[in-house]
């Protein structure tokens, strides 16, 4: 009679194998979830920083242009402050004496004084919306190649503008005073979500603008000069090219003789 060897193993049979591999196959899977889910996060979590910090540069290309703004009354054509708000989206247009560090400078070779326009348009796919700042010399046409473009930031939900009114003590959506500046306007401006859904309050970036100009004058820019009149020197003899006390010729223009000043009252 044959005996069972007691040195001989066990092994594992087809169906404890089967068990393993498939322990194993969902703990990859969990393992491979949990890794693309880490990954989704962190691209999430860039395009938001990277949404957040084109948002801030927007807003602050925005506000650096209008806290230069500019407009001189004797040609309020040429620099007219021009605001369309009734759309879905605001646009702006004005002249500004724009900082070097500003956008597009480097085109303009030194041309500080330029005119600005901020407007929302479609992307070159139609995907999406996006800002675009365009700069242009003052005396530039509107299909003149000099037109420099820049795309601010896309997929634009939201771009709204406002202006205080001093006369009512609250803001207004219009300005319809093309030869003046708004004291105060306040900028919203707000970014698509990629899922469609509707942007959140906090999503709505607000940011409130003081203009330190104001409108040039033809006085305040060309004040009139002094008047050049004659007056007649005290302690001249009155003659006119005639001799001195001492023999000599008197040249007529001793001193006295032409005073600066306003001309006396007849």
């Amino acid at each position: 009679m044959n005996t069972p060897s007691k040195n001989r193993q066990r092994a594992f049979t087809l169906v404890e194998v089967m068990v393993a591999v498939g322990i194993f196959a969902l703990v990859i899977t969990a393992v491979y979830a949990a890794w693309t889910q880490v990954l989704r996060s962190t691209e999430a979590g860039k395009r938001a920083a990277a949404d957040a910090q084109r948002e801030r540069t927007t807003l602050r290309t925005i506000e650096e242009a209008l806290s230069g703004a500019v407009l001189f009354t004797e040609n309020a054509v040429l620099y007219s402050f021009a605001a369309d708000t009734p759309g879905a989206f605001s646009e702006l247009s004005f002249v500004a004496r724009l900082p070097e560090t500003f956008w597009g400078n480097r085109f303009f070779a030194g041309q500080s004084t330029r005119r600005v326009s901020f407007a929302v348009e479609p992307s070159t796919d139609g995907a999406a919306n996006q800002l675009v700042l365009r700069q242009s010399s003052l005396l530039a046409t509107a299909g003149d190649a000099g037109v420099h473009s820049t795309v601010l930031v896309g997929n634009v939900d939201q771009f709204y503008i406002e202006f205080w009114s001093a006369a009512v003590s609250q803001w207004i959506t219009e300005w319809d005073s093309t030869n003046q500046i708004p004291k105060l306007m306040r900028v919203q401006l707000a970014m698509g979500r990629t899922d469609g859904a509707p942007v959140p309050a906090e999503g709505l970036k607000v940011r409130v603008v003081s203009l330190a100009a104001d409108t040039v004058t033809k006085e305040m820019h060309a004040p009139n000069p002094p008047v050049m009149s004659r007056t007649p020197s005290k302690s001249g003899s009155g003659s006119k090219g005639g001799e001195n006390s001492d023999g000599g010729s008197k040249s007529g223009f001793g001193k006295g003789v032409f005073g600066i000043g306003a001309p006396k009252q007849p």
